[in-house]
């Protein structure tokens, strides 16, 4: 859509804080339900959590600020709340981890490294899944199916308000994966968006948000099963707790943002 990133956020922004809103309202609503809202019958904390809630000091919360640093230098900078001064995400990163440099009296030399280390790991991780996704798509385009899909949407604009949001979601869903879902969808359908009827952000901002939905209720994703291993558990009892916000966000995107 030739949109600047910082302004399709911008865009984005009020919608995906409502969708965070109704998971999170929903998931208090089946900890109540199922009571699991304690998590320990005894209400007891333990001694080391004592210690280490009283050792919290500036210190520490000057630290924990570090991680928001530079999504808030970019929303801070997009709002005009820092005047003329633009800031890229590079910039925002780099001011972030000099900040962090600051506040942890780190070793610059290891913190350095540590940066790039991140940026080498993020960039590796990101870059297969759209290796992936890109030759998920060729395959596609191949056999003829993204034609057909695309045909179909233009001779029927009604079901793109579904095949916007419920495709993303159940490929996040049985993928495991947000990202390659969205990168997807939106690299073949989304330019097409004004032969169905849709703006281009619209409906690229709906498949966003419905794959990372799909994703969230997967027991197949990497954050899923990281916290059922944390909870000594398996991943389908999270996908279990999770599955109703998830439902209920895809349906408002799909009746009421789309």
């Amino acid at each position: 859509s030739q949109t600047p990133l910082m302004e399709f956020v911008v865009f984005h922004t009020p919608t995906t804080i409502t969708c965070g809103v109704i998971c999170a309202v929903i998931l208090t609503v089946v900890a109540i339900v199922r009571k699991e809202t304690k998590c320990d019958s005894a209400g007891n904390i333990s001694e080391q959590t004592q210690v280490e809630f009283t050792d919290r000091g500036i210190c520490f919360y000057l630290k924990s600020v570090a991680p928001f640093l530079p999504i808030a230098l970019l929303m801070l900078a997009e709002f005009g709340f820092l005047g003329e001064t633009k800031i890229t995400v590079p910039a925002a990163m780099i001011l972030g981890c000099l900040y962090a440099l600051i506040v942890s009296k780190s070793n610059p030399k290891e913190l350095v490294s540590s940066f790039f280390e991140g940026m080498g790991t993020s960039y590796a991780n990101i870059l297969g899944i759209i290796i992936a996704a890109a030759v998920f798509i060729e395959g596609l385009k191949s056999v003829g199916i993204i034609d057909v899909f695309i045909r179909f949407l233009i001779d029927s604009p009604e079901f793109a308000r579904w095949g916007g949001t419920l495709g993303p979601f159940l490929m996040g869903l049985i993928t495991g994966t947000g990202d390659a879902t969205a990168f997807a969808f939106n690299e073949v359908v989304t330019p097409h968006a004004n032969n169905f009827g849709y703006d281009t952000n619209t409906l690229g901002a709906a498949v966003m948000l419905a794959s990372a939905l799909g994703r969230n209720m997967s027991p197949l994703a990497g954050a899923t099963i990281i916290c059922a291993g944390l909870a000594g558990v398996n991943p389908v009892e999270i996908a279990k707790r999770t599955a109703p916000g998830m439902i209920v966000t895809v349906l408002f995107i799909a009746l009421l943002f789309l």
